[in-house]
C-alpha cells in the first residue's frame, strides 16, 4: 500500500509543480541571429580636452531580436532599431562587444563578438617643436608611441639636424647680361688686345695687297 501511496504522491506532484525543459539552443537560431549582429555597424568620433581626446562610440543596426555587452565595462545594452551613442572611451582602447539573443534558448550563449579600437593619441604633436615639420611621424595627431619628452626632444632635433644637412643650396642663377657684363670686365683687356692684333693684321696684307 505505501508502494502505491508514494508513486501516487509522485504523479500529483509532477502534475501540480509545473516544470519546462528547455530546449537546446539550435544550429539555425545561431546562424540567424549572427548574421544579425554581423550587421550591426561601429563608428566612432572624438572631443578635444587640453590634454587628451575622448571618444564616442555611435550604434547602428542593433536589433530588438539581440543585445550586446561591452566586455571592458560589463553594460548592456539595448535598442529598439535605432541608433545611440556610448561615451568615455579613451585613445588606444580596444573594446570587445558580445552579442546575445533576448528571447532564446540561446540566451546565455555568445552569438557574435565585434571588436572597436580606437587610435592612439599624440600629446606631442601640439609642441612647437614641430612646427614646419608638421609631416614628421612624430608630429602626427594619431602617432602611436610610449616617448617620453625627453626621447621626443630629441628625436625631434635629430630629425631637423638631417634635413638640413640633406638641403642641396641651388646655384645662383644670372640673367645673360649680368653675365655679359662681367665677363667682360674680367677680360676685356686681353679682348682689346685682340682686337686690335686682328685689325692690325687685316691691315697689313691689305697693304701688301695694294703694294703688289
Amino acid at each position: 500500500m505505501k508502494k502505491y501511496y508514494f508513486v501516487i504522491v509522485f504523479l500529483l506532484v509532477l502534475f501540480v509543480i509545473p516544470f519546462r525543459v528547455k530546449a537546446a539552443c539550435s544550429y539555425s537560431d545561431k546562424v540567424k541571429f549572427q548574421k544579425i549582429a554581423g550587421n550591426v555597424n561601429f563608428s566612432y568620433n572624438y572631443v578635444d580636452t587640453q590634454y587628451s581626446v575622448i571618444f564616442n562610440i555611435t550604434v547602428s543596426n542593433l536589433t530588438n531580436d539581440i543585445y550586446m555587452v561591452d566586455t571592458s565595462t560589463g553594460r548592456t545594452y539595448y535598442s529598439n532599431n535605432e541608433d545611440f551613442i556610448i561615451e568615455g572611451y579613451k585613445p588606444g582602447d580596444t573594446i570587445r562587444f558580445d552579442f546575445y539573443i533576448k528571447d532564446s534558448s540561446c540566451m546565455s550563449q555568445t552569438i557574435f563578438s565585434n571588436y572597436v579600437t580606437l587610435p592612439s593619441y599624440n600629446r606631442f604633436y601640439k609642441n612647437t617643436l614641430c612646427e614646419g615639420i608638421e609631416n614628421f611621424d612624430y608630429c602626427q595627431k594619431w602617432f602611436k608611441h610610449n616617448m617620453t619628452y625627453k626621447e621626443f626632444y630629441e628625436g625631434i632635433i635629430a630629425y631637423k639636424n638631417q634635413r638640413t644637412s640633406q638641403v642641396e643650396i641651388p646655384e645662383e642663377k644670372k640673367e645673360w647680361d649680368i653675365l655679359i657684363i662681367e665677363f667682360w670686365g674680367k677680360y676685356y683687356l686681353f679682348i682689346l688686345l685682340g682686337i686690335i692684333a686682328i685689325c692690325m693684321i687685316i691691315m697689313y696684307f691689305y697693304d701688301r695687297k695694294n703694294t703688289l
